[in-house]
Formats: C-alpha cells, sequence, structure tokens
C-alpha cells in the first residue's frame, strides 16, 4: 500500500512479480523489476503507474480505467 508519496521506485524482484500495489492520492510511481529469464547483467524493466484515470458510468455503475502514457 502506498498513500499520499511523491517518486516511488520499486524493486521487484522475481518472487514479487505477482504483487498488487495499491496506491492513494501518489505521484511518479515506478516499478522497476528483471525480465523472465534475465541474468544479473541484464537491464531491469522500468514501468510508471498510471497516474490519470478515467471513470465513467456504464450500467448505473461506475467504472475506472487508467490512461496509460499520461503523465
Amino acid at each position: 500500500m502506498i498513500e499520499r508519496s511523491n517518486e516511488i521506485n520499486m524493486y521487484l524482484f522475481p518472487p514479487a512479480k505477482g504483487v498488487k500495489i495499491n496506491s492513494t492520492c501518489s505521484m511518479t510511481m515506478v516499478v522497476h523489476y528483471p525480465k523472465e529469464g534475465a541474468t544479473e547483467d541484464d537491464e531491469w524493466v522500468d514501468i510508471a503507474i498510471p497516474e490519470t484515470n478515467v471513470t465513467c458510468i456504464k450500467d448505473d455503475n461506475l467504472h475506472t480505467v487508467a490512461m496509460e502514457g499520461i503523465e
């Protein structure tokens, strides 16, 4: 759980790749992890957690989807 934080860099090793990340009121969050089958010398993957979401009403329920690629 990440709450009200700024500039988070989370490094996940292979056993933790199935983790669920919950964030609230946080900005500039990046997850770093090794590619499947990577060696110690390989570069890690760096992916930003989206900060922008779009919410709409569909079938009398709210549906929220992260807008990827917008920072």
